[in-house]
């Protein structure tokens, strides 16, 4: 539990220092504690009592690609990747499983997809008006 707080923590000021001093090695560090954690979960054969982990392995890959999605948004070249990949994954994953968590990976690649449409449409246009 306690590498589980500092792992939150790491994810934390990383998304802070990258905030305040506009730089992205910070970020790196935070998407490197969320690669991590994520690991630790894959690795452990039950984390929550009743649940095999082998059972939703390839659901928690599409969850952690549309989360990537979502953290990589302004990298439009790693967010459009992990976000189709993630959807069109999770999508086949819904229709053979009905898993709740392929539900949740498919929400999450739309939400970094459509972000990063967003924040590179928005630049767009200021462009184009300051022009």
């Amino acid at each position: 539990m306690k590498k589980y707080i500092i792992s939150g923590i790491l994810i934390v000021l990383g998304f802070a220092f990258s905030i305040l001093f506009r730089s992205l090695l910070p970020l790196l560090f935070a998407i490197l504690a969320v690669i991590l954690i994520l690991l630790r979960f894959l690795l452990v054969k039950s984390v929550i009592p009743g649940i095999k982990i082998s059972d939703y392995k390839t659901e928690i890959i599409w969850l952690i690609l549309g989360i990537f999605s979502i953290l990589t948004s302004t990298l439009w070249y790693l967010s459009l990747l992990f976000g189709i990949t993630s959807l069109i994954c999770s999508i086949k994953s819904i229709k053979e499983t009905g898993s709740t968590i392929a539900k949740v990976a498919t929400s999450f690649s739309i939400i970094g997809i459509v972000t990063c449409v967003f924040i590179y449409v928005s630049a767009f246009m200021i462009l184009i008006v300051n022009g």
